[in-house]
């Protein structure tokens, strides 16, 4: 009778390590990504580009795109607007 207990418990332990495995390893749901529409005012001096936030909210982890070709990632818009 005692075997019996140590192999069943051995086989629970055994089947309770690979579940918490596998859901360990197991890829989290990603959120969607949003396309929000900033509310912004845009100035060239020749050099370059200056973009301003006229919205009240703050952009983190924002990702511009200027004519679908040129691309900025992970940089923050702080709003200016109180």
């Amino acid at each position: 009778m005692g075997k019996l207990k140590t192999k069943i418990s051995l086989i629970t332990s055994v089947l309770a390590i690979i579940t918490l495995l596998v859901f360990a390893f197991q890829p989290g749901k990603e959120k969607p990504e949003s396309l929000v529409k900033l509310n912004a005012l845009v100035t060239f001096d020749g050099k370059k580009f200056m973009v301003s936030n006229n919205d009240t909210l703050d952009y983190l982890n924002a990702e511009m795109t200027v004519n679908g070709y040129y691309k900025l990632t992970g940089f923050f818009i702080v709003s200016l607007c109180s």
